[in-house]
């Protein structure tokens, strides 16, 4: 008699069910290629968001904006990760607008939008005035004084 675990008819049922797994498993979260594209675009939004808490502490201190991210380096209590871009190492941008606006730039590999719609989990709050669109994006600010520094 015959086992049926060593039947090709039930090796061929597991090798579907595994690739059937895997094929799934990709369609939910993504290749291992957009994922690292995803966690690039979390790590520019995380560092946009710093760089903006950074000028608004800026802002506070000095009652001006910043010129450049040089003014940045040597502000107390202002942590910042990085002022490039941690897949090709090129800067972000810093405009000046107004006296208290600017800009922030950066090139994004993915899409916000998809990201939401894909996994139906919403970006946490603070991140919702950070969407984007795949390729260079800009957000537009305005500073947002910091509650006075006690020295």
């Amino acid at each position: 008699m015959k086992l049926f675990f060593h039947s090709p008819i039930f090796l061929g049922i597991v090798i579907f069910s595994v690739l059937a797994a895997v094929v799934y498993g990709m369609t939910l979260v993504g290749s291992p290629a957009e994922q690292r594209q995803l966690q690039f675009d979390q790590r520019r939004t995380s560092d946009l968001q710093q760089l903006a808490s950074a000028i608004d502490t800026y802002w506070t201190q000095k009652d001006a904006l910043p010129k450049g991210f040089d003014d940045l380096k040597n502000q107390s209590f202002t942590y910042i990760q990085s002022v490039r871009d941690p897949e090709t190492g090129e800067s972000y941008e810093y405009y000046v607008t107004g006296e208290k606006t600017y800009e922030l730039c950066a090139v994004f590999a993915t899409d916000s939008a998809r990201y939401e719609m894909k996994t139906k989990t919403p970006f946490p709050f603070s991140t919702e005035q950070w969407n984007h669109a795949k390729g260079r994006a800009c957000f537009a600010r305005e500073v947002q004084s910091t509650s006075p520094i006690i020295r």
